[in-house]
């Protein structure tokens, strides 16, 4: 089982300051190192996106990292269809990932329905936390297989559910 704080860390002195005053570019080798957060995704974590998507008994699930930063666990799931329920249970000062059910009325083509990945992330959340949860962004969504939109949430504004729904239709997120 890979270590989230072990696996960061080594992520983290693979930085380089060769971009430009300020910027900050990954060297080459950092390719391999994502893949130790591969399995870093707890099994009840992607059985519950699996059912989600599958048998549809949940609308919504919100991941976190566990205590010990050793792996995506469930923060907390519903079945109810309450998208203000849900944006609620993200908490400013935390980075999260999180799954929606989304359902939504095209004009032309009537109802469609996408599973939604939000990386929440907002602006009020520790530096560090929020390195932590991006370097593992793309590793976390390759576990959850049957994407299809992605949004990334820095603050309330967007996370607002037709800000979300226009992005949808415009095929953007």
């Amino acid at each position: 089982m890979a270590v989230w704080s072990d696996t960061f860390l080594k992520l983290e002195n693979r930085f380089e300051m060769s971009c430009g005053v300020g910027q900050f570019c990954w060297s080459d080798d950092v390719k391999g190192g994502l893949d130790e957060f591969d399995k870093a995704v707890s099994t009840e974590a992607i059985e519950a996106f699996n059912e989600m998507k599958l048998k549809k008994t949940h609308k919504w699930i919100i991941y976190k990292l566990s205590d010990d930063k050793k792996q995506v666990i469930i923060e907390k799931t519903s079945d109810k269809d309450d998208y203000e329920d849900f944006r609620s249970n993200l908490n400013n000062n935390a980075p999260r990932y999180a799954i929606y059910d989304m359902e939504y009325k095209m004009e032309d083509s009537g109802i469609r329905q996408k599973i939604i990945f939000i990386a929440w992330s907002s602006d009020e959340a520790k530096v560090m936390e929020k390195m932590l949860y991006s370097s593992s962004k793309e590793a976390v969504r390759k576990a959850l297989n049957g994407i299809g939109a992605e949004v990334q949430a820095n603050d309330q504004d967007d996370l607002e559910k037709e800000s979300i729904i226009d992005r949808l239709k415009k095929g953007k997120a």
